[in-house]
């Protein structure tokens, strides 16, 4: 981390991640000054469309897999975000209808 303020707010922002999410992994504790440790988080999406604290973007090495049931499901996810730094979607040809829909969401998103 670049600063100690930005060590902390990450610190807290994982910290917010693991008390309404599943830790599926986690990067390994140093003493390092700054370093914030990576993790991973996973949640269904009724539980994250009911929990505003899930939606904030948490600045560093940290990610939260929201499983969603289908694309409708998928879909309002994506509208509940607030703003992102980025977003990414993986697909391939087949997914391509669904994915432009998706897209059109994000676009405006990060």
């Amino acid at each position: 981390m670049l600063t100690p303020a930005i060590a902390r707010n990450y610190t807290a922002g994982v910290g917010a991640l693991a008390t309404a999410a599943t830790e599926i992994a986690r990067g390994r504790a140093t003493d390092a000054p700054n370093v914030g440790r990576a993790a991973l988080f996973a949640v269904d999406a009724d539980t994250f469309l009911a929990d505003p604290t899930l939606h904030d973007e948490v600045f560093g090495a940290s990610a939260l897999v929201v499983r969603c049931a289908d694309v409708n499901e998928r879909e309002q996810v994506a509208r509940a975000l607030e703003g992102q730094l980025t977003a990414t979607v993986h697909a391939d040809a087949t997914d391509r209808p669904a994915a432009s829909r998706l897209l059109e969401i994000l676009e405006r998103k990060a």
